[in-house]
């Protein structure tokens, strides 16, 4: 990631912490205060979870593809390897070969009349169920 998407994140990291100090004391009982610390607490909150999006995406990525297991879950592999399996709210990524682009989203699991099965529940790509030979990505540190 760069440098300058790390100094951002540094600095929402001041931010959430701030605002974590305000929402852990006692709610305010006057009316103005008690406005601001729920838009503090808000704040808090919706930061705080693209707070941990940023540190996600400034891991380092592995890639490789989708295999079935017998218990009709995934796992990645690349190189053979096996590299991580996936459950109900894995974050996952998954390449879009017709936009060229990927996306990040999670694993999920469905039963219904359109199908059953696992799939990759991501708004922009219609939540498509995952199959084997999809690529994918996670990222950790090693």
């Amino acid at each position: 990631m760069d440098e300058r998407y790390l100094r951002f994140k540094n600095k929402l990291s001041a931010i959430v912490s701030e605002a974590k100090d305000i929402v852990d004391k006692e709610s305010p009982k006057d009316y103005e205060n008690k406005q601001a610390y729920r838009i503090a607490n808000q704040i808090y909150d919706e930061v705080d979870v693209l707070l941990d999006k940023l540190e996600y995406l400034s891991k380092p990525a592995i890639e490789g593809k989708l295999r079935e297991m017998d218990n009709e879950k995934f796992e990645l592999v690349s190189a053979g390897k096996y590299i991580s399996y996936f459950s109900c709210g894995s974050r996952i990524e998954v390449y879009d070969p017709e936009e060229k682009e990927w996306h990040l989203g999670r694993v999920e699991h469905r039963s219904g009349q359109d199908g059953s099965g696992y799939y990759f529940f991501c708004r922009s790509m219609g939540n498509p169920f995952l199959f084997t030979g999809m690529q994918a990505r996670i990222r950790r540190d090693y």
